[in-house]
């Protein structure tokens, strides 16, 4: 009798997501939701198996909504998370979009017209991409997962052309996190710094700049907004500039060709003895200015950083002065 209430519940909560249209939430699904949500043996895993399947891509995508608040909650993002990329892919994979052009003479071609995507797909994968967000910034094992299938990953880039909630979980996918032995070569003081959750070097720049501030006897040269939005705990536009020349380990003296371009995102900084190393020189070309375009979109559940876990000993600098062969100039 039990399982044929809940077989009820889960039916009634189905049929008011195919009946869901655009980013306005009916009050029949908001209803059924809430009704759903009360049952003492309410089981989110079932709700997900069924996204696939679902007719209606705005309703698997608040239902989806729903799902993602309660991982935010605490709920084990385990058992939603693989069908919520599935029910987005189902849908993506609906809408053409024209292939990259691979040269100047293939962009310069007449591309053929592709439809419009249609709005409730759209619609659908935006709220799909903020639930799949919630579930990969709590679940290491999915977004390595999504990381290592090339197949998933293209079509998410793919569907950034079409859509923000592709663009939030590319976002994601680009982020990353580690450690960096940082070495001011000039001054002769090194750092151990961590970074969290950064998919480019320009944020990388603004994050180290402002946390070694204080320790170098350069604070006030970043607005303090500019580094608000950079933390994700502010909007708005701003600019910052690099105070040093940032090299790669693999060069011995500051060299345009062994530059660490701010594009790139933090993982193609150089290893040696499988530590990171970030070489900071006195600048050796014009300021280096970018905007704070390349600090969005902001991730809440994946919050970007950089710390200063300890300022090496002088020692320490000139063992890995000494390790790459670095002079003072």
């Amino acid at each position: 009798m039990a399982d044929t209430q809940f077989e009820d519940a889960l039916s009634a909560l189905l049929e008011a997501a195919r009946e869901q249209r655009g980013l306005k939430l009916g009050s029949g699904l908001h209803d059924a939701i809430k009704a759903f949500a009360k049952r003492p043996d309410c089981d989110p895993a079932k709700v997900a198996e069924a996204l696939p399947a679902l007719a209606s891509p705005a309703g698997a995508g608040f239902l989806g909504i729903w799902l993602g608040a309660g991982v935010e909650d605490g709920q084990d993002p385990e058992g939603t998370g693989r069908p919520l990329v599935h029910t987005f892919l189902k849908w993506s994979q609906s809408v053409e979009t024209p292939p990259l052009a691979k040269d100047d003479d293939e962009a310069a071609e007449e591309e053929p017209d592709f439809p419009e995507p249609d709005e409730e797909v759209v619609a659908g994968l935006q709220l799909l991409g903020q639930a799949l967000v919630a579930h990969l910034a709590r679940s290491p094992s999915l977004l390595h997962w999504i990381k290592d299938t090339d197949a998933i990953v293209a079509e998410f880039e793919r569907a950034e052309a079409i859509s923000m909630g592709a663009g939030w979980v590319m976002h994601l996918l680009r982020q990353c996190s580690g450690a960096l032995v940082v070495l001011e070569v000039a001054a002769r003081r090194g750092f151990l710094v961590r970074y969290d959750n950064l998919a480019n070097c320009f944020h990388l720049f603004t994050l180290l700049q402002g946390a070694l501030a204080p320790l170098i006897g350069r604070t006030g040269e970043t607005r303090d907004d500019v580094l608000m939005i950079a933390h994700g705990t502010k909007q708005g536009e701003g600019y910052d500039h690099a105070w040093w020349h940032y090299g790669q380990p693999s060069s011995s003296k500051p060299d345009i060709g062994a530059t660490i371009w701010g594009e790139m995102a933090p993982d193609g900084i150089g290893s040696v003895d499988g530590a990171q190393v970030l070489l900071l020189w006195p600048p050796i070309m014009e300021s280096r200015v970018w905007d704070t375009g390349f600090f969005s979109p902001v991730i809440h559940a994946s919050l970007p950083n950089v710390a200063v876990i300890k300022e090496l000993a002088l020692s320490d600098v000139e063992v890995w002065c000494a390790r790459l062969g670095l002079s003072s100039a």
